[in-house]
């Protein structure tokens, strides 16, 4: 049994021999080839798939150099801590982020103000804004005109209506005598006047200085002489009566509706009449 496994040993030592030599001998040019890439040349331990150098540990994907830490993605030098958009450095600790409106003015042409003075500013202005300019100008200038016309006629009215109440204050004031008794050369309206002397009374009271006689009255009483019509005749416009040859002989005082107050003669005393009770000559206006 010994023996046995003896042989058996030997006979293992002596198979394992030829196949150590086969594995230590050269390579033959098809184990060789076995070796190399599919392009035929060897790849060397920092070939990469291509069959090109290999990409150093420092070397970017495109095979150039290695990006320094400081490199931005194009390969350009990295934009400092301090440059703004537009690469001009500014120190952000002391002057603050940097405004795009002064890149922009620094990096664009800026158009040179012009240092003549402006005389006339309306003619730097837009023909439109000028027409506009007229028309609120014009407009002023109506509106105004409409405003003095409206205060103009609103004194006016006021005016008339104080004249008005003026007027029918002389009315209501020789109306309280009628029935008193005509004296003729007379001033008094309660003892007796004439025609003449009563619209003279009656216009003292208001402080309104008339001459003695009709005649005179007829020349020069008031302020202008009035037209013969009944649509023209105010309240206290004098009324004179004339003969054929236009000589002035009565006077009296216009009342309104057609009719007059006066001192008719010694028989009627002071009466209200139609104004056409007579052939009436003339009238003039005292209050304006």
């Amino acid at each position: 049994m010994r023996k046995k496994v003896l042989c058996l040993l030997l006979g293992l030592s002596i198979l394992s021999f030829p196949a150590q030599e086969v594995l230590a001998a050269p390579l033959t040019p098809v184990a060789k080839e076995a070796q190399t890439n599919k392009l035929g040349e060897e790849k060397p331990a920092g070939k990469n798939k291509l069959g090109g150098e290999e990409k150093p540990a420092g070397k970017n994907k495109l095979g150039g150099e290695e990006k320094p830490a400081e490199k931005n993605k194009l390969g350009g030098e990295e934009k400092p801590a301090g440059k703004n958009k537009l690469g001009e450095g500014k120190d952000l600790e002391e002057k603050g982020e940097p405004k795009v409106e002064d890149a922009l003015k620094e990096k664009l042409p800026v158009e040179k103000e012009s240092s003549e003075p402006t005389e006339n500013k309306d003619a730097a202005l837009p023909e439109q804004e000028k027409s506009q300019k007229d028309v609120k100008t014009k407009l002023g200038s109506i509106v105004a005109s409409v405003q003095a016309y409206r205060g103009a006629k609103e004194e006016a009215s006021k005016m008339q209506n104080e004249v008005s109440e003026l007027r029918q204050d002389v009315v209501k004031y020789a109306l309280q005598f009628v029935g008193n008794p005509y004296v003729y050369g007379g001033t008094s309206l309660t003892n007796g006047a004439d025609c003449s002397g009563f619209v003279q009374s009656v216009y003292a009271h208001f402080d309104y200085s008339l001459p003695r006689t009709s005649k005179d009255q007829a020349k020069n009483a008031g302020y202008m002489d009035v037209e013969m019509k009944e649509s023209e005749l105010l309240p206290g416009d004098l009324i004179f009566y004339a003969d054929g040859n236009g000589v002035v002989f009565h006077v009296a005082l216009y009342i309104g509706e057609g009719e007059v107050v006066h001192a008719a003669n010694s028989r009627k005393g002071i009466i209200v009449s139609e104004y056409t009770h007579m052939n009436p000559y003339k009238a003039r206006r005292v209050i304006e």
